[in-house]
């Protein structure tokens, strides 16, 4: 058992195994979840989606001309795919009720709320129902960052990795939200996983690859049609084939224009299938009426202004920002409400992570760059450089996308420091048993 779980393997030899403990994951993550569905705090901004969910209904019945589709500030400035799941999930079951309950539109005054208690009974009852689906794909994404985690190295550190992710205070609050946060996060895992697949087949990014130029295309054309920062994903995906074809050239001394161009056709393909599937699930883009002709130039406008608010708000330097996203996600660790948990945790994860983080940047200097370490180290890196660029980091929330590489370096440096401690204790038994700091 021990064998199997520290070896690196390849995942679809044992894939039987891996699917099982998936599985136990996903189990034990909904268990943990479904306890928190109905104490988790409100939160200010689940009533405007739970309102902004009516989009499925005038989808489903193709009223393209309705002002459901650009009422507010949070429907104009957000893509519609979380609408979706929790327009049709409350439609389901409460049909119109669902939303009349809340207001819908004139939610305004309930985001001011103080909490569940300020809610009334059935109001409550459609919120508890609405963060179902979000519970449910958060407990899919522990599962999915084990399966990333046991590709990328071994199924210990999928194993912690999942751990860590399912006890973080900010995953769990951010899944049980009647929000999009959850199903941003699963396409992202999904989105990396056929990413590392990719990566680690014997095709170079420049051999033709339209079918997985064409996957990739659609599950990033999924992530950016629930929240646009899901952008950080196509973004990626051109960094790490363009750093892949970059070493093959320093490798080999080889530069061909064939290859240059192969990629760019790939990366052509990619873009083009994002764009159509964002095209098809935001009838925003292709609505007949006139409300929907600025709704493009608006959405870009908005968010110049909000990066601008951020700079003012934040003041912080982009050459910093790294350490500064690093510092911040370990807050999500805090277990509110106890002084010795916000104490301890943050300086406990940034010490597994800073150690992790040596461990896998030495070991990529040894390896390919097919390697899990050489993946991971690109993963993180462009992520934590790439997101300040465009996301407006005001709300914890926003960093969801950020946890899994974090964690999953945190969990390297944790399996070591837990190495570390076992090889010490052996060491002071018997001082002659071997070396105490074995790097190699």
């Amino acid at each position: 058992m021990w064998k199997f779980l520290l070896t690196k393997q390849k995942f679809f030899k044992n894939l039987k195994w891996h699917l099982l403990i998936s599985l136990v994951f996903f189990s034990i993550s909904l268990a943990v979840l479904e306890s928190k569905r109905t104490t988790n705090p409100y939160y200010y901004d689940e009533v405007s989606w739970i309102c902004n969910g009516r989009v499925w209904n005038e989808l489903t019945t193709g009223r393209w001309n309705s002002q459901v589709w650009t009422e507010d500030y949070v429907q104009t400035r957000n893509p519609q795919l979380g609408k979706y799941i929790l327009g049709f999930w409350i439609q389901n079951k409460y049909g119109q009720t669902g939303f009349q309950a809340f207001n819908c539109p004139g939610w305004g005054s309930l985001m001011w709320t103080p909490g569940l208690s300020a809610l009334t009974f059935h109001q409550r009852e459609i919120l508890f129902w609405s963060r179902i689906p979000m519970m449910i794909l958060g407990a899919v994404s522990v599962a999915l960052l084990y399966v990333i985690s046991t590709q990328l190295f071994f199924p210990l550190i999928g194993a912690t990795s999942a751990v860590i992710l399912l006890l973080s205070p900010l995953f769990q609050v951010s899944v049980n939200r009647a929000m999009p946060d959850s199903p941003l996060l699963l396409f992202f895992l999904i989105t990396i996983l056929l990413i590392r697949l990719e990566s680690n087949t014997k095709d170079k990014p420049f051999t033709l690859r339209l079918k997985y130029a064409v996957i990739l295309g659609v599950c990033t054309g999924l992530a950016i049609s629930t929240k646009p920062y899901g952008l950080l994903l196509p973004l990626f995906i051109i960094i790490l084939w363009f750093t892949q074809l970059t070493i093959h050239f320093l490798t080999r001394h080889v530069f061909r224009i064939h290859d240059m161009a192969v990629l760019i056709i790939n990366i052509g393909v990619l873009v083009l299938t994002m764009s159509a599937t964002m095209f098809i699930f935001n009838p925003t883009f292709w609505g007949r009426d006139n409300t929907f002709i600025n709704w493009v130039p608006n959405w870009f406008t908005a968010h110049r202004e909000l990066a601008k608010l951020d700079s003012e708000w934040n003041k912080q330097i982009i050459f910093i920002t790294p350490l500064v996203r690093v510092t911040d996600l370990s807050l999500g660790f805090v277990f509110p409400g106890n002084w010795i948990y916000a104490i301890i945790t943050p300086f406990f994860n940034v010490v597994s992570f800073f150690t992790g983080l040596c461990i896998i940047c030495k070991q990529t200097l040894k390896q390919r760059f097919e390697s899990g370490e050489f993946f991971l180290v690109l993963w993180f890196a462009a992520f934590i450089l790439l997101s300040p660029l465009y996301v407006q980091f005001r709300y914890y929330r926003y960093y969801i996308p950020l946890l899994p590489p974090f964690i999953l370096i945190e969990a390297i440096g944790l399996f070591f420091l837990l190495g570390f401690l076992v090889r010490l204790f052996k060491h002071l038994v018997n001082p002659e048993g071997g070396k105490i700091l074995p790097l190699n």
